[in-house]
């Protein structure tokens, strides 16, 4: 999640790149024993293209495509481990009052301080 907010504020670059993969590397080591099969080859094909990802890279910058590749991986990434623990696409335990009001308040919102 949090390098996909670096994506979004375009300061993405090599060195927090490798910093994303070592994060990585540690939660996997940490955690692989919970996973399942499926979701532990996506996360061995993650890694590998991130560290192919980082050589590639040339002058500490990565190209706008493999931004754009990266954030769609990350977002599957997320899905597919939600799905792992039995939350992707499950409704709130409880029942959150005016979510409606709620989403059309932070749009309008956020239309006023983008025009």
């Amino acid at each position: 999640s949090n390098y996909g907010k670096i994506i979004e504020e375009n300061k993405s670059n090599v060195e927090n790149l490798m910093e994303l993969k070592e994060s990585l590397d540690k939660w996997d080591s940490e955690n692989s024993l919970y996973l399942t099969p499926p979701i532990t080859k996506f996360a061995w094909r993650f890694r590998k293209y991130l560290k192919l990802l980082i050589s590639n890279s040339t002058d500490e910058q990565v190209s706008i495509e493999n931004l754009k590749d990266l954030r769609h991986i990350l977002i599957q990434y997320e899905k597919v481990l939600r799905a792992e623990i039995g939350i992707f696409d499950s409704a709130p335990v409880g029942k959150i009052q005016d979510m409606e009001n709620i989403y059309n308040f932070l749009d309008e919102k956020i239309h006023t301080l983008d025009s």
